[in-house]
């Protein structure tokens, strides 16, 4: 069983080439759109630790599973309680074997701290 550990920026990275190695499908699924390469590497510049928490699960060097806790904060326009989304996704060659379940636990956790 390989262990997930909370993601830096200095992973950016790794998380750079986990979401690049995703299919055209499943970068629609994890992202509700297509996304190019480009695209995906603004995303990862673009996270902020302050609204994100992000875990991953790697297999030696290469991160193979990654989930990402992003916090959605009510604004004057969509007032509300604070409320998140959860995005998560496993490399093609590592599903069915419990990678995806792995961050989970410690993505809810994030969601109470």
């Amino acid at each position: 069983m390989r262990h997930p550990r909370a993601l830096t920026p200095v992973d950016a990275p790794a998380f750079v080439d986990h979401l690049t190695r995703l299919s055209p499908d499943d970068r629609r699924l994890r992202f509700g759109a297509a996304q190019s390469d480009a695209q995906l590497m603004a995303y990862v510049r673009a996270l902020s630790v302050i609204d994100a928490a992000l875990f991953g699960v790697f297999d030696g060097d290469k991160l193979i599973g990654a989930s990402e806790l992003r916090w959605i904060r009510p604004t004057f326009r969509a007032p509300g309680p604070l409320s998140a989304e959860l995005a998560l996704s496993v490399d093609a060659g590592y599903r069915r074997s419990g990678v995806g379940a792995a961050p989970s636990p410690s993505t809810l956790k994030a969601s109470t701290q």
